[in-house]
């Protein structure tokens, strides 16, 4: 069994690689015809991804739709904090379950 165990926040550094790396995102994002979006946040093992639109509000854009475009009505950090908890609460069952099988 797997779950989502980790949160990749795109950004700008020196020496960040690609797959970290927000331009990078928004150039594979504008080749495939997505320009109008901005990857910033995804979770590992996850292909949807969250993007701030052209009026930028935030949307979790998802690979299998995408062209649905539903904002999401929280802030960034927000989204960040839901996401972490989430990812906490995700490890402490995979804990549990573990536990529980042995």
């Amino acid at each position: 069994m797997s779950f989502l165990y980790a949160l990749k926040v795109f950004g700008i550094a020196e020496g960040i690689p690609e797959w970290l790396d927000i331009r990078v995102q928004y150039t594979e994002f504008k080749t495939e015809g997505f320009g109008d979006l901005v990857p910033f946040l995804q979770l590992a093992g996850d292909a949807d991804k969250y993007c701030f639109d052209s009026s930028g509000r935030i949307i979790r854009w998802s690979h299998e739709e995408p062209e649905n475009r539903e904002p999401e009505p929280v802030t960034f950090s927000e989204l960040l904090m839901r996401e972490i908890h989430e990812l906490e609460d995700r490890k402490d069952r995979k804990i549990r379950e573990a536990g529980s099988e042995a």
